[in-house]
């Protein structure tokens, strides 16, 4: 007689096996709040370290723009990288991030979270914290100048998005997971827009810097 399911599979323990992943989930996640809280403990002991950290985790993120237009200028041949980079991480932060907050997993900030005390250094929106925006922004900046040749700059937004990364875990607005997470959305991102550089140069690039030219813009 035929049987509905492999024999391989008819005493597998669907209920001990959820479980055992269960379990596993909930050690990542313990880990995952210990590891914050000992970053944020780091807050909090000298008024100076503390406006350093907040601006590492806030205000350097406003380099990347600059960078972006720096590199768009920079010379004929660098504006379909620098729109490269921008396409990266617009597909990384704003579809990738948006659609896992809204339709996987919503993670509240650390801060929300009543079972965990976080020493607050400024007030952050509490909206979604897993994945991280800026990680996903700062990996997505940096994976896309490599694969477009551009070494240097791939180089200045790791180191930049490292500093990013661990301050804003420090100053209690991201769980490390957030960051990973983060990490893997910008990686995607990036790798998706160099597997589509041929129909986006000829659709999209080539286009927007003829019109740039036309309004002297490029």
């Amino acid at each position: 007689a035929l049987t509905p399911y492999p024999p391989s599979l008819r005493h597998f323990n669907y209920t001990s096996t959820f479980g055992r992943v269960k379990a596993m989930i909930n050690k990542i996640l313990f880990f995952d709040n210990w590891l914050l809280l000992q970053a944020n403990s780091l807050v909090g002991h000298s008024f100076w370290a503390d406006k350093i950290i907040l601006y590492l985790s806030v205000g350097v993120v406003y380099l990347a723009p600059l960078v972006l237009i720096g590199l768009w200028f920079y010379s004929r041949y660098a504006k379909q990288p620098a729109l490269q980079l921008l396409f990266s991480a617009l597909l990384s932060w704003q579809v990738f991030n948006r659609i896992i907050a809204k339709f996987i997993w919503y993670r509240e900030r650390p801060f929300i979270n009543a079972k965990i005390e976080i020493k607050e250094l400024f007030f952050h929106r509490p909206d979604h914290s897993f994945p991280s925006d800026h990680m996903t922004f700062f990996t997505a900046l940096t994976v896309a100048p490599f694969l477009a040749g551009y070494r240097k700059l791939g180089w200045f937004f790791l180191t930049t998005g490292f500093v990013v990364g661990v301050s804003r875990v420090v100053i209690g607005v991201h769980y490390p997971l957030d960051i990973v997470g983060g990490i893997v959305t910008g990686v995607l991102g990036a790798l998706i827009i160099y597997w589509l550089r041929a129909p986006l140069k000829r659709w999209v690039y080539e286009p927007l810097i003829k019109f740039a030219r036309k309004v002297h813009l490029a």
